[in-house]
Order: C-alpha cells, then sequence, then structure tokens
C-alpha cells in the first residue's frame, strides 16, 4: 500500500471517533456569555488532551477584553511536531451565536437526521476542528514522519470578531504559522475568505429653483436607488459553472 491509501485506511478507521468528537462538540454550549467560552474551552482541551495532543491554553488579558466588551475566552494551541521543517496551521473558531427560537430540534444535542448532524456549529466552526484533529491523527497510527510541524489553533472569538482570536494569537507571537489552512464549508482548497466590506460614498447634488426643479439633482434620491440596487445584489447573483452572472437587477453606470 502506498502512504497515501495507508493514510486513507487510518482516517476510515477514526470515523466513528471523529463523529463521536464532533457530537460532543455541538452538545457543548459555546456562546459569549460570562464564564461560558472559559467553561467550553476548557472541555475542549481536555476532550482533545485524551486523543494524545498537547494543548497550550492562551487567554487575551482580562482589561483587553473589558475595553472591547468582549466576554472572558481562552484559545487553544496545539503543536504536533513531526521534524525539523516549515509549520502548517488549521485554524478553527468555536465560539458560536445564540441559537434563535425556531430551531425544530435542540442546538445543543447534535442531532442526526438522515446522515446529517444538525446542531449549534455543526457546519460552521465546530466540524472544522473535528476534520483537522482527525487528520492529523492517522499520521501518527500509520507512523509518518512528515517534515515540520501541524498545528491546531482553536479560537473562541471568530463569530465576535475575531481579535482576541486568532489574530491575537498571530499579534502575539504565540503562533508563527509558515502555512495556513482555515476551516470552512467549501468543498475544495479555495484561497479566499469571507470578510467585511466598508465604503465611504460621497453623492452630491444640484440646487435648482422650485419652478424648474429638472434643472437641478437631488442627492437623497440618487443615494436611496443607488442603496436600493445595492441591497438587491445578493437576490440577483446567480452562480453558473464557475462565471458570474447578473440576472434581473439594474445598476448605475454613472
Amino acid at each position: 500500500m502506498t502512504p497515501n491509501d495507508k493514510n486513507a485506511e487510518a482516517m476510515v478507521k477514526r470515523r466513528a471517533g471523529q463523529f463521536a468528537f464532533l457530537k460532543d462538540l455541538v452538545r457543548t454550549r459555546t456562546t459569549p456569555s460570562p464564564n461560558e467560552l472559559i467553561k467550553a474551552s476548557e472541555k475542549i482541551a481536555q476532550m482533545l488532551d485524551r486523543l494524545g495532543f498537547e494543548v497550550e491554553r492562551h487567554a487575551p488579558a482580562a482589561d483587553r477584553l473589558d475595553a472591547s466588551g468582549q466576554a472572558a475566552l481562552q484559545n487553544l494551541v496545539v503543536r504536533s511536531r513531526f521534524g525539523d521543517g516549515p509549520t502548517l496551521a488549521f485554524v478553527s473558531h468555536l465560539d458560536t451565536h445564540d441559537p434563535s427560537d425556531d430551531w425544530s430540534v435542540d442546538p445543543f444535542q447534535g442531532h442526526i437526521k438522515d446522515g446529517t448532524m444538525i446542531g449549534s456549529g455543526a457546519v460552521s466552526g465546530k466540524s472544522h476542528l473535528a476534520a483537522q484533529a482527525f487528520a492529523i491523527l492517522p499520521l501518527a497510527d500509520i507512523g509518518a514522519r512528515p517534515k515540520g510541524t501541524i498545528e491546531l489553533h482553536v479560537s473562541f472569538d471568530g463569530d465576535s470578531g475575531g481579535g482576541h482570536g486568532a489574530k491575537w494569537l498571530l499579534s502575539e507571537e504565540i503562533v508563527k504559522p509558515d502555512m495556513v489552512i482555515a476551516g470552512g464549508s467549501a468543498r475544495a482548497v479555495a484561497t479566499q475568505s469571507t470578510g467585511t466590506l466598508v465604503l465611504d460614498v460621497d453623492v452630491r447634488g444640484a440646487a435648482a429653483p422650485a419652478y424648474a426643479p429638472s434643472a437641478g439633482h437631488d442627492a437623497m434620491e440618487a443615494a436611496n436607488q443607488a442603496l436600493t440596487r445595492v441591497v438587491a445584489i445578493p437576490e440577483c447573483l446567480e452562480i453558473k459553472d464557475v462565471r458570474y452572472s447578473w440576472t434581473g437587477c439594474a445598476f448605475i453606470n454613472d
């Protein structure tokens, strides 16, 4: 068998443990309320410890968190050193928003229906860590010795803003990865991520006398039309193959 075949076989053998681990993660409440993230972080650190990982705990200073109104949190770092070489980091975040009232099942039970797990963080965040951890474990099972180190950066400030999670670990030089793979729901490797776009738009009008309004330009009316079109963009975007096409939308060209 090739090394890849051996690794694939080892991953299959650990599949049941991987889903049990994910279910335990979903059952761990990770909403940013007082002391909840600290308790969750400690529980998950122990879960990783039971898998054989050595876990580091790193918490931002209380005054830093207080200044931004952030609940107390503790990030986790796992380092699997295989030999000399570069460091590859897997990044995930486990904090989740408070669930809405319209869930059809308990969001903290890891309910499974038709082979699909339903729960808070089951798609975004917790599944990333489960996949990442169980991608590393089979390497030890088959005695693989890749060159370098593989790290898990487990953040508890992803949905809440990100400034005290992975970004903080980097800025404090607690971690210094050469390469990073961030968890996501994509089914392939992608060199992109979600983000925020902030625009400053200066809308100018031109005054006109009451008897000849058409001689002027109403800045507020123009801004309203522009905003209406911007808000409509998500509903108008269709993805066909790898091309973007716009349908049913009017856009301003001047």
